[in-house]
C-alpha cells in the first residue's frame, strides 16, 4: 500500500517512519487494560503483533510488518481497522 491508501484507510491513524499509530482515550485503568487485552488476543490470532503502551485512560498503538523491512502492510491495516471497531465500543 502506498501512504495516500493508507491515509484514506486509517484516516485517525498517523503514518510515520515508525509505521502507524494511534492513541486510545478510555475512561479509566481497568477500561484501558480490557481493551489492551482484547487487541492482543486478536493480534496473537492473527500472528501480528504490535507495540501497546497502556496508561490511565489510554492505549496507545504502533503498528509496522517486520518482515516486510519494517513498511506499512496490508496486514497493519487490516488490524488496525479492527481495532477501531471495537475502540468505539
Amino acid at each position: 500500500m502506498n501512504t495516500d491508501e493508507i491515509a484514506a484507510a486509517l484516516p485517525d491513524w498517523d503514518l510515520g517512519d515508525e509505521g502507524i499509530s494511534r492513541t486510545f482515550s478510555t475512561s479509566d485503568y481497568g477500561t484501558a487494560m480490557a481493551l489492551t487485552v482484547r487487541i492482543g488476543l486478536e493480534a496473537q490470532r492473527r500472528n501480528h503483533h504490535p507495540e501497546i503502551t497502556v496508561g490511565w485512560g489510554s492505549v496507545a498503538v504502533s503498528l509496522v510488518t517486520h518482515d516486510a523491512g519494517d513498511s506499512v502492510t496490508d496486514k497493519d491495516v487490516d488490524l488496525a481497522q479492527w481495532i477501531d471497531g471495537i475502540a468505539g465500543e
